[in-house]
Formats: C-alpha cells, structure tokens, sequence
C-alpha cells in the first residue's frame, strides 16, 4: 500500500500482522516515517517486541492540518479511551470495532467543528471472508 507522504499531521491504527489482536494507536506528523520505525523496532516500546512485527496499517485519521501535536495527541486518547471503554464492556473487541471507535472519534471531532477543519477516517484494511 502507498502511505501518504505529506507531513500533515495523523492519528493512526496499527495492526500486527501476526496477531490482529495486538494493536496499537499513535499519531505523527509522518506517518510513512512512523510506520517505518514501527516495524524496525524503534517505534515505541508497545510495538517493538519482534513477535508481533509487521504491522500494516489498519486506519487513520486525516485533514489534521490545523492541528498541532498536542490537538492530535487529544483525538489519539480518544480514540484509545473509546477502545479501552469498549473492552470493559464487551471483553476483547476486534480490529473492526477498534476501527469503529476511530470513526466515533471523527464524528465527535467533526460535530463540533467548523467545515474547514473537519477530518475524515480512512480505512486501510478490510475483512475478507
């Protein structure tokens, strides 16, 4: 898959390609950079046992060019609190329903915003049968 090049600013899901179940939500400036070191073992400490490695990418979002880190740092605790509440509730939740809560992270974002600065959720992966 052709990662965006640009340096605009995204918060992402990854998934392990060996376990589907072990994933993880960051955000960068770059995420062609950020998947790189991922899966060379310098992307965080989460990410870098050799076992779970490679990751692809599942989702992001993206449009985050008016933010600064610190605002995508916010929707990137969004996105992994909605996750985290979501696995109290039901136990393990798949990579589909950790997609989903990106895409609530969007809808709140966006329902509280002006037009130019609404962001969008692109999805990377989907389930084959």
């Amino acid at each position: 898959m052709i990662l965006p090049q640009d340096k605009t600013g995204f918060v992402y899901l990854i998934a392990s390609i060996a376990n589907m179940e072990m994933s993880y939500i960051g955000q960068t400036d770059s995420i062609s950079r950020r998947m790189n070191e991922h899966n060379s073992g310098i992307g965080a400490v989460a990410t870098a046992p050799a076992l779970y490695k490679p990751y692809c990418l599942a989702a992001y979002l993206t449009g985050l060019s008016h933010m600064d880190k610190s605002g995508r740092m916010s929707l990137e605790r969004s996105w992994q609190s909605f996750n985290e509440t979501k696995e109290r509730v039901e136990g393990k939740i798949d990579l589909e329903t950790r997609i989903e809560q990106g895409r609530r992270v969007m809808a709140e974002h966006n329902r509280h915003c002006d037009e130019d600065k609404k962001i969008r959720l692109v999805v990377t992966v989907e389930r084959t049968t």
